[in-house]
């Protein structure tokens, strides 16, 4: 799976249409940060978006989460479901919100355009790219006094969808991915090779992610071992992490079983052992966040993250992003778009890597440091950023 780029217009703190593009300069030399899905493209595996506080960081990247959600699993999520809500600009409340989504999967490229508010979606389209042109796979448009969908599709889906019975709120590509079409089953698999902690109401924050890393981690080996190396690699001082599997009694008297991580540390002759629940905020979450991180880089797809570095120090963004930057430990070119309050990822990323997002007048813009003009290449882009040479600066 590839993502080309994102777009949307109206949703949230966003009122006019806005681009997020993955998408690479040519001219510049190749590195490990891009890569090339076709001679004639090349590709960014990793998006940074810088701001102040409220500018809208977090709203940039929600769409992608959210467009994915709907073309994958809504079939699956009640009308009505907290997953379902979106909400328009405070100033445009009357309109729908527009998303795009510009992808290839198993090598076919195909464009993707969903219209919709909370309650139904109101029009949704798919295209692939044939040659150099784009044909219609199909398009589908709510029928207001018909009070129904029209839909034209070619090859799609089998002839008997339930189209009547799903309500307004799934993605046909979600509904003909359960009857059997080839071309929705593929998509929906590549899309769900995705990791994110965003949803529609900003950045979701499990107290079950321990537990879920803790199992992983147990239950595949490789993955331990190269979150150990990574722990190792960044001075944690830690030797080994070792798993203690226990039976947990519930209220109602039922068990089941749960996994304790025990951090050991190794003094030459001595050793000693410590619950990883005394380590600090900052090695717990390079724990959980590896835990999301690797099993991506095994498959490909893309990560979207709100605030990557949590309770990281600023310089472990680096090492994070090398993880997606190795060929070794990146075979399959999965992408990050993230956000971060850690202004040094800027001298580590291409000009057209790093996004800026700003409110002025109530409304939210955001645009490529690339799209700015006098920014060269071998600019120190932390030191410009914090004279306020960008803008989407705090006003202090």
């Amino acid at each position: 799976m590839t993502i080309y780029s994102f777009t949307f217009e109206n949703f949230f703190s966003f009122e006019a249409k806005t681009t997020v593009s993955f998408l690479a300069d040519k001219r510049a030399s190749l590195n490990d940060t891009v890569f090339e899905p076709s001679p004639e493209e090349r590709v960014s595996k990793v998006v940074a978006v810088v701001g102040a506080n409220g500018s809208g960081k977090t709203n940039l990247i929600k769409p992608l989460a959210h467009v994915l959600w709907v073309m994958t699993d809504s079939f699956f999520s009640k009308e009505g479901a907290r997953d379902h809500f979106i909400r328009p600009h405070i100033f445009n409340e009357g309109e729908p919100v527009r998303f795009g989504l510009d992808f290839a999967v198993e090598g076919k490229r195909y464009r993707y355009a969903l219209l919709r508010t909370g309650a139904r979606i109101w029009g949704e389209s798919l295209e692939r790219k044939t040659s150099r042109l784009w044909s219609k796979v199909f398009i589908r448009t709510w029928n207001d006094e018909a009070q129904r969908y029209d839909i034209e599709r070619k090859g799609f889906g089998s002839a008997n969808l339930p189209l009547e019975d799903v309500g307004e709120h799934v993605s046909l590509i979600s509904l003909a991915a359960q009857y059997k079409s080839k071309v929705a089953a593929s998509i929906c698999e590549a899309l769900r090779r995705r990791v994110t902690n965003v949803t529609c109401f900003g950045r979701n924050t499990s107290y079950y992610e321990q537990d879920a890393a803790s199992e992983y981690y147990l239950k595949n080996s490789d993955a331990k071992d190269e979150m150990i190396r990574f722990l190792r690699n960044q001075d944690f001082g830690i030797s080994d992490i070792e798993y203690e599997v226990y039976e947990k009694r519930s209220e109602n008297g039922s068990t089941e079983k749960s996994v304790f991580p025990w951090v050991i540390y190794d003094r030459g002759e001595k050793q000693a052992k410590i619950p990883l629940l005394l380590e600090s905020s900052g090695t717990q979450s390079v724990y959980n966040l590896l835990s999301k991180i690797i099993p991506l880089l095994q498959t490909g797809g893309v990560m979207v993250y709100d605030e990557l570095e949590g309770d990281l120090h600023p310089l472990m963004i680096e090492p994070i992003l090398d993880l997606f930057f190795s060929k070794r430990t990146n075979p399959f070119d999965a992408q990050i778009i993230f956000t971060t309050h850690s202004i040094e990822v800027l001298n580590l990323l291409r000009k057209n890597q790093v996004i800026l997002v700003e409110k002025n007048d109530g409304a939210s813009e955001a645009w490529k440091l690339s799209d700015m003009e006098g920014v060269r290449s071998d600019d120190n882009f932390y030191a410009k950023y914090m004279s306020g040479a960008y803008g989407a600066i705090p006003r202090i």
